[in-house]
């Protein structure tokens, strides 16, 4: 995600907020289902951004 973001030229659409779902970055649907999992996911993907 680090490198998709560093190729956004735009200051104004850099500047956005990351958004999206968890299905974008975890393949497993027993993971997707466990709310402490979905957390600890979004929270590790966003502490890399």
């Amino acid at each position: 995600m680090r490198a998709l973001r560093e190729q956004i030229a735009g200051d104004r659409v850099r500047s956005l907020p990351l958004i999206g779902a968890i299905v974008q970055f975890v393949d497993s649907t027993d993971a997707i289902g466990v709310m402490a999992v979905r957390r600890s996911a979004i929270a590790a993907e966003l502490a890399g951004a």
